[in-house]
């Protein structure tokens, strides 16, 4: 019966030798050793690429309070329509906030573009138009300023909440941009 001690040397041995063996092949063919090396270099590179994205979207929450509770609903139109997701018109969304029986709250989103003009050139920005309540459902302030008011969502007031990259690109990080007018879509806002 062999000790724990030799089996142990035995493996440091048997490793040895491979390494050996493995270090007298790459001296031998060097050209197939570089694509050997770059093709493994390549595929770790690759899988540590798709592992980022996979744990920032799927596995690490959402910086959300109680994100393990927010829920997206969408109106599924494909056998009618022929599209998959139909965002919900604002009678619909007042509907369902009435009826609702089931969430804290509801707040809808739809997405939007902007074109910002007056300071600068004209840029196309991506926007999203929401209810008043977003802020609230998701849990979160703005950094300078305010969200906007129920009142001023049922009057269509001209009403902009601006991302931090937004503001440093385009405004400079101006300490002023609370209350100042801007345009978008050739409205002042």
């Amino acid at each position: 019966m062999r000790t724990v001690f030799a089996d142990r040397g035995a493996w440091f041995d048997w490793a040895g030798r491979d390494v050996r063996y493995a270090l007298r092949q790459l001296r031998r063919n060097p050209a197939f050793s570089a694509v050997a090396i770059a093709t493994l270099a390549l595929s770790i590179g690759g899988i540590a690429a798709i592992f980022s994205v996979f744990d920032a979207i799927l596995l690490r929450p959402l910086p959300y309070a109680d994100a393990d509770r927010l829920v997206m609903v969408w109106d599924d139109m494909s056998k009618s329509e022929g599209d998959a997701t139909f965002f919900s018109t604002p009678a619909e969304w007042i509907e369902w906030r009435r009826l609702n029986t089931v969430f804290i709250d509801l707040a809808c989103s739809q997405p939007a573009t902007a074109m910002l003009s007056g300071d600068g050139e004209p840029e196309e920005a991506r926007a999203r138009k929401v209810t008043w309540n977003l802020w609230s459902v998701l849990g979160v302030q703005p950094a300078f300023g305010r969200a906007f008011t129920e009142e001023e969502d049922d009057t269509g007031a001209r009403v902009v909440m601006m991302s931090h990259g937004l503001w440093q690109r385009r405004f400079g990080g101006a300490a002023d941009i609370v209350g100042r007018r801007i345009s978008v879509n050739d409205d002042t806002y």
